[in-house]
């Protein structure tokens, strides 16, 4: 389609951009909080730029934005303090979903959005991921795993046991 052209475009238009690339998946976190391992070495300077999906201010992929932006809901506008400021249980709930989903896609990879998208907007790469045959680690992502540990802190048990009960049900 047009929209996905564009996207695709635009994709290859910032591919040389600085970017974070995560070291590990959240369910691989997960396991490492719960063993009281080491967490890996992430970049010492976060590279901090606006999105590069930006049209303007706004998202241009608002409608087909992935979950992890769907799940970041500040209290206050970001523009206003140059940062999010989330509830901490909603940050809770979030990364059980983004374990969830994680789990789900437990053959597939993840990474940056735009390593991902951009993996994605290759014709043969994304014919391999469909397939279930795509190199994570050659195509610049990490792969998923399944979900072995729910990361929940102590203080938003309760309130988000409702949340964490279907949530079981569907890591079975």
């Amino acid at each position: 389609s047009g929209e996905r052209q564009r996207l695709f475009n635009r994709i290859h238009e910032v591919a040389d951009l600085q970017r974070f690339r995560p070291a590990t998946t959240t369910n691989a976190l997960a396991e490492l909080c719960a063993a009281d391992g080491d967490l890996p070495e992430e970049p010492d300077e976060a590279v901090r730029a606006e999105c590069p999906l930006l049209a303007g201010e706004l998202c241009s992929i608002y409608a087909l934005r992935p979950f992890n932006c769907r799940c970041f809901i500040s209290r206050t506008p970001c523009s206003e303090s140059g940062y999010a400021d989330m509830d901490e249980a909603l940050v809770a709930v979030n990364t059980l979903f983004l374990q969830t989903v994680e789990h789900v896609d437990a053959d597939g990879c993840s990474g940056n959005l735009l390593d991902v998208l951009s993996v994605l907007a290759d014709n043969e790469r994304r014919a391999a991921y469909a397939a279930g045959g795509l190199d994570c680690s050659g195509s610049g992502l990490i792969a998923n795993r399944p979900m072995k540990v729910m990361m929940v802190p102590p203080e938003h048990r309760q309130r988000i046991d409702p949340i964490l009960q279907r949530l079981r049900a569907i890591r079975v």
